[in-house]
């Protein structure tokens, strides 16, 4: 799959998901490795601020599980898994080309 292909499949998966752009990139962020605000925010350029509200609002929606809430640290829950998934679902359905 060429690079264009994969972004045009993916802003199309994208539009038919109910989370906000920003909160989707949180998220990705996430479930790319990253686990705090500070961290997100330097890859993002989003506020840590924003970024520790956005988390927070993942979390109580079941998408992430906050592990240590002294430090902030989040990984992706089993729906925010199931999510992440969807998102990217389209390289089950298109050829390895």
């Amino acid at each position: 799959m060429k690079a264009i292909d994969f972004v045009c499949r993916y802003l199309a998966q994208a539009a038919m998901d109910d989370l906000t752009p920003v909160a989707r990139q949180v998220l990705l962020a996430v479930a790319a490795g990253l686990d705090n605000s500070e961290d997100i925010a330097r890859l993002t350029g989003l506020l840590p601020g924003t970024c520790t509200s956005l988390l927070r609002t993942l979390a109580a929606r079941k998408q992430l599980q906050c592990i240590n809430r002294t430090e902030g640290y989040y990984v992706l829950a089993p729906a925010g898994k199931a999510r992440v998934k969807e998102l990217f679902s389209f390289f089950s359905h298109s050829s390895h080309a």
